[in-house]
């Protein structure tokens, strides 16, 4: 049969409502002067600038909390687990690598605030781009399990039970010929992608998804900076996200993700500076 995940869509916020991520708030010069302090120098006792702060902005841009309802084989437990999927982005990365980028687990256990609504592009509907995002990943981590000598066999059992609780499984390739040769070259990059995938949705390797739940968007507080060399080198960016963080070195580790992001898709890094501006 194909793949056809159980997805479901929680309820809906109260209107003219947002949910925000709480961090820390610092003042607007304070954010400037740290990221002045980033620009780009050279030198070890005597540093020259190389770099300057040519803008930035800070906005809030949109995450999406995703429920997996998983089975552990371990002990043949459920439980349910949570992670956040930028949805501002999602419809703009296909490659799927670079769409592991687009997740923030740490961000579960962050608490979050209620205020009341400004304008916002996004409605609560997630959009055809993420569903696609999360089919995607879950479809590729059950082709990679089927290779695994523990989790091959009970994602078989599954797929035999048209009432079993996966709610869809990767059919198998036609004719399976030469499987064993194909699992010994494919089982590396497959075994990394199973990893990869349980860092971003916070499972185990060994975890199987059985269905996938959207919640509400969650808004976190970014900050933009763009930075441009002093002898008219390249532009960079630098991205700093604040759910959870203590402090400014804090918030720009959080935003590692959208800026490596933005090294990648350079149009996108001036799209979300346009947007805060």
């Amino acid at each position: 049969m194909p793949y056809e995940p159980t997805i479901t869509h929680a309820e809906k916020p109260r209107e003219n409502r947002m949910r925000v991520f709480e961090g820390i708030e610092p003042e607007p010069m304070t954010v400037k002067e740290f990221l002045m302090s980033r620009a780009g120098s050279e030198g070890l006792l005597r540093k020259t600038r190389t770099e300057e702060l040519t803008r930035y902005a800070i906005l809030r841009r949109p995450f999406r909390e995703v429920r997996f309802n998983v089975r552990r084989l371990r002990d043949d437990s459920a439980r349910t687990v949570t992670s956040f999927l930028d949805e501002g982005l999602a419809s703009e990365i296909t490659d799927r690598d670079h769409a592991m980028l687009l997740w923030r687990p740490r961000y579960t256990n962050v608490p979050n605030t209620e205020i009341t609504a400004g304008n916002s592009e996004h409605d609560d509907a997630e959009s055809q781009e993420i569903r696609a995002l999360v089919e995607d990943i879950l479809n590729q981590r059950y082709e990679a399990q089927e290779y695994d000598d523990e989790l091959g066999p009970e994602l078989r059992r599954a797929q035999a039970d048209p009432i079993g609780t996966i709610a869809f499984i990767v059919p198998r390739s036609p004719g399976g010929v030469r499987r064993e040769q194909k699992m010994l070259e494919e089982r590396s990059p497959l075994h990394a992608y199973v990893l990869a995938s349980s860092l971003v949705t916070n499972t185990d390797p060994r975890d199987i998804i059985e269905s996938a739940e959207f919640g509400e968007i969650v808004y976190t507080d970014t900050v933009a900076a763009e930075y441009r060399h002093l002898e008219g080198g390249p532009v960079r960016h630098l991205f700093m996200e604040n759910p959870g963080a203590s402090s400014m070195s804090d918030a720009m580790t959080l935003g590692k993700p959208l800026t490596r992001v933005s090294e990648l898709y350079p149009h996108l890094a001036l799209e979300i500076l346009d947007k805060g501006q």
